[in-house]
């Protein structure tokens, strides 16, 4: 039984646990599904600006926009979560592989 390879896929799935966490959470936040927050900020090459802020003005368009791009962040933090958790699993099979040896 190698302890230090045992300790190194300890180190790993914990890292990997960690990361699965917070990109629930972020998913979470980008969602908005418990309140949307009064702006939204987009930043390109190092700029940030303030694409809506909903309590002066509606705008359909802007709205709208804001919509499409929540709803392709979503979704790349979704697969960004799914690539994690199958890197976790992988994990903790091979965990079980070096705890069987």
């Amino acid at each position: 039984m190698n302890l230090d390879a045992i300790r190194r896929q300890a180190d790993l799935i914990g890292s990997l646990r960690s990361q699965l966490k917070d990109a629930e959470t972020q998913i979470a936040t980008v969602a908005g599904n418990h309140g949307q927050s009064t702006t939204a900020r987009v930043t390109v090459n190092g700029v940030c600006f303030d694409v809506l802020r909903m309590n002066t003005a509606y705008m359909p368009e802007v709205i709208k926009g804001y919509e499409i791009i929540q709803r392709e962040a979503v979704r790349l933090l979704t697969m960004r979560r799914d690539r994690t958790l199958s890197q976790l699993e992988g994990a903790e099979w091979k965990m079980r592989q070096l705890s069987k040896e």
